[in-house]
Parts: C-alpha cells; structure tokens; sequence
C-alpha cells in the first residue's frame, strides 16, 4: 500500500507542476491576479508532494525488500526463480550435456525459432542417444499427431518443437518443457520452470526443481 501512495503522490506533483507551468501563464495572459499568484503554492505543494513520494518509497525500499529473492518468495510460485547465464558454445552440445548429467530419463521439450534447428535438434539427440521427436508446423498434420500423442505417452521422449506445440495446446500436460532460450520442467501438477537454452540464442540456463 504504502509504495502505491508514494507513486499517487508523484501523480498529483506531476499534476501540480503542469498546473505551476500552466496557469501563471494564462492569468498573465488574462490579466487574471489570482492565478498569476497561483505559482508559488503549486511549487510549494510539488515540493512537499514530491517529497512525500519520496519518503514513501524509501521507506518501502528500507522495509519491504524489492531483491529478487523477495519479489519470487511472493510471487506466483509457477514463476521461474533460478537462471543460470552462460556463453552459447556448441549449442546442441551444452543441451545434451544438461540432458544427460541433470536431466537424464526425464521428459521434455526444446524449443527452437525455426523448423530447419527443430529437424536437426532432434537429430542430434536421437544420434546422440536421446529419444527425441520434431515438432513444427511443416509437418504433415498426421505426424504432428502422432508425435504429439506419442510424447503425452512415454516417459523419457523430448519433442523438439516450435512454438507451435505450445499453441496447439498438446504442451498442457507433458512432464517437462525446455525452450529455444530456456528449458523449463513441472510434473504433474508442479509448477512451470524454466531450465536451460537450446539452440540458436544467447544462452540463459534457468533451473528449479520441480515439486512432485
């Protein structure tokens, strides 16, 4: 509450330094003495305005801890918490790394921004011993069907996708999600993270583990 105040009071001295600027002028123009004389109070009321605000949101800054630790202790728990920031090196390899040493057996999906890195993503885990399967809209609606299905079936199966798996709403309860710049998990009914980039953008390596 008291931070909204401290922001409300910055409004009305915003409100009072327009009206300051503004009808000093007018009554000059007017010939208007009472509102010529109306500049020094709306200067004093944006002092003490101003000031006000600012005792506000310190005290809202001393009291109220705005550190990321804080805001993610009283946000929504579905929310990202942990990100881990990283150089891109060899993209597809840094993703297969994560797979393997912290999330080996699990399910999930990587999204990319094109249809050409979903094929060669998928590729390359499959070559590299991850079950995985693409996903995008070039691929015949049959396919995507089957992948989809195949995905909300098996354990361990990592869909490589565009965002249009999330859209077409077959990503609403897959064990684990992973993004083109972030992977992010939940099970069951666990909330939404992200965990780790894929392919293709500046590496952003989120994680949180999951609640079961």
């Amino acid at each position: 509450m008291i931070p909204e105040l401290g922001h409300l009071l910055l409004y009305f001295a915003l409100g009072a330094a327009i009206a300051q600027g503004v009808l000093p002028l007018v009554g000059a123009q007017r010939g208007n003495v009472g509102w010529m004389s109306l500049g020094r109070p709306l200067a004093l009321a944006q002092a003490l305005l101003v000031l006000a605000a600012y005792i506000c949101l310190t005290y809202s800054f001393i009291y109220n801890d705005f550190s990321v630790l804080y805001v993610a202790s009283n946000s929504n728990s579905a929310l990202p918490i942990q990100y881990r920031i990283a150089a891109k090196n060899n993209p597809k390899a840094q993703l297969l790394d994560l797979l393997r040493t912290e999330h080996p057996g699990d399910a999930g999906i990587v999204y990319c921004l094109s249809r050409a890195s979903v094929e060669t993503t998928a590729q390359y885990l499959v070559d590299h011993g991850i079950p995985a399967l693409p996903y995008h809209a070039g691929l015949n609606s049959g396919v995507r069907a089957w992948n989809q299905a195949r995905f909300l079936r098996e354990d361990a199966l990592v869909m490589v996708a565009t965002t249009a798996f999330g859209s077409s709403g077959g990503a609403a309860t897959p064990s684990r999600r992973l993004s083109q710049s972030m992977i992010s998990r939940h099970t069951g009914a666990a909330p939404l993270t992200p965990l780790t980039p894929c392919i293709g953008a500046p590496l952003a390596l989120p994680t949180q583990t999951p609640t079961v």
